[in-house]
């Protein structure tokens, strides 16, 4: 079960970067879809990117 528990953890972390896009946007005066979307987008692809150099050195779980 620790997989799924894994799962989970990133999926709130992208829900995490998605709502804090959304109130940024929204501070900002822009769209609050737009901002959620490009720093969920962002923040989704930086975790991705993390993930596979952590494989890569063999230090990610």
């Amino acid at each position: 079960m620790p997989h799924l528990e894994q799962h989970k953890s990133h999926r709130i972390g992208w829900l995490r970067a998605a709502v804090l896009g959304a109130l940024s946007a929204r501070a900002g005066g822009a769209a609050m879809a737009k901002g959620a979307l490009r720093v969920g987008f962002w923040g989704a692809l930086a975790m991705l990117v993390t993930a596979q150099i952590g494989q890569f050195f063999g230090v990610a779980a």
